[in-house]
């Protein structure tokens, strides 16, 4: 028979020995699919296994204004010139093909700005940012993201036939992009669409310091009863 001290011992341990076993929390990612097109644009459905495609509303053709992406609890806000030129597809009809992907496009020059916000994103967690550019040679941009969380800065986004990795940040809630000709000067410069990755941190249920007490106070715990039942009489 065990005292009352001792059951009371064993209830208060369990609630916490439990805790400590739980396995530790897993880290959530996810990418967001982003097609930069105007009213009447052509779905892109190439997107590979396991991209969410990003909801938003399609703008005005050839017009300047903010366009807004849902990621999630995040959002992505995009300010530039829209423009569509998806010759050959009836409107509204999905293709696999990313050759049309990148036949849609916002723009900008040396009047007309092209920038981006990022925002509504844990400090704790990782973005990766990866962008495809038109299919127009010679308007290829580049872009600055800000903070930098120490990413080499601007990315050349140089290819309208693959994403290009412009880097991973961390440590911040929202990030600001601002996009420019990569070759320099005013020049028009294009932007098709994006990739964006959003790894949430996992979280440890226990500290490793409780957790080594618990195992502790445990085994003084089964020390205590081998020694009672060892001196119990054998009925």
């Amino acid at each position: 028979m065990l005292s009352r001290k001792m059951k009371a011992l064993l209830v208060g341990l369990l609630p916490a020995a439990v805790l400590a076993a739980a396995p530790l929390a897993n880290a959530s990612t996810v990418t967001y699919g982003l097609q930069f097109a105007p009213t009447l644009y052509t779905p892109y459905t190439g997107w590979a296994s396991g991209v969410q495609v990003a909801s938003f509303t399609a703008p005005a053709f050839n017009s300047v204004n903010t366009t807004t992406y849902t990621l999630g609890s995040a959002s992505f806000a995009i300010n530039g010139n829209n423009y569509n030129i998806q010759n050959g597809i009836t409107a509204g009809t999905p293709t696999t093909d990313i050759q049309w992907l990148n036949t849609a496009f916002f723009f900008g020059n040396g009047s007309t700005p092209l920038t981006a916000t990022l925002s509504g994103v844990s400090a704790s967690a990782t973005v990766d940012f990866q962008f495809i550019e038109s299919f127009q040679t010679g308007n290829e941009p580049s872009v600055t993201i800000s903070p930098a969380s120490g990413n080499a800065q601007p990315t050349a986004i140089s290819t309208d036939t693959s994403f290009t990795d412009a880097g991973t940040y961390t440590g911040s809630t929202s990030y600001n992009l601002n996009f420019l000709n990569n070759a320099g000067g005013s020049g028009e410069f294009d932007l098709s669409g994006a990739l964006i990755t959003i790894t949430s941190a996992g979280a440890s249920a226990v500290p490793i310091p409780a957790t080594a007490s618990l195992v502790a106070v445990g085994a003084v715990a089964l020390l205590a009863l081998r020694r009672r039942s060892v001196r119990s009489p054998v009925v």
